[in-house]
């Protein structure tokens, strides 16, 4: 029951961050085309002062396209990218003083060393992931041999109650004792 539970809430998550993306995908097309209308107003202003709205703005969308990323993707790497790009926004259209410039940029190496030290490759990209599970283990035989060797120790070395246990033949030459009292899938 309590799974059930648990997968029906998983659901709705789900359902809610695609409508979350849903929503941010129409307004970051929205502002985009709004920004196309605003060109026409540089001339209006003064330079400078369309110059870092404009900035700002366009890093606003920048960080709004790496949260939708971030919630389609579910991996590390967008959640690092999406704080990447709010330090550097916050650093480009504010001017504050050196001590906050100088914080912005360490948190920016240390999410780039984060990535580059702490990150594997599955980390930035779910389909890889997806293909690592499938892909065959490389040392399975070697596995089922030590397994099987292991087994035939520990029936010689009688371990454990001999009650409790199953002889399984895995081919002519070798065995493997099963413990009935544990649930074991082949």
């Amino acid at each position: 029951m309590k799974n059930k539970v648990n997968g029906i809430f998983r659901k709705v998550c789900n359902i809610l961050e695609w409508i979350i993306s849903a929503i941010l995908v129409v307004v970051v097309a929205v502002m985009c085309v709004r920004f196309v209308f605003d060109l026409g107003g540089m001339f209006d202003s003064a330079p400078v002062e369309f110059f870092e709205t404009f900035v700002a703005d366009i890093m606003t969308l920048a960080v709004g396209v790496e949260l939708i990323k971030m919630l389609s993707q579910h991996t590390p790497a967008t959640v690092v990218e999406v704080l990447m790009f709010a330090i550097a926004r916050e650093m480009v259209t504010h001017h504050d003083s050196a001590l906050n410039t100088a914080l912005g940029v360490l948190s920016i190496c240390v999410l780039f060393a984060t990535r580059k030290f702490f990150f594997c490759k599955n980390d930035y990209d779910d389909n890889n992931a997806k293909e690592e599970v499938v892909r065959p283990f490389d040392k399975e035989q070697e596995l089922q041999d030590k397994s099987s060797r292991l087994a035939i120790l520990n029936k010689e070395l009688d371990i454990g109650n001999q009650n409790d246990k199953e002889i399984i033949p895995l081919d002519e030459s070798s065995v493997i004792i099963q413990d009935k009292t544990i649930n074991h899938e082949r």
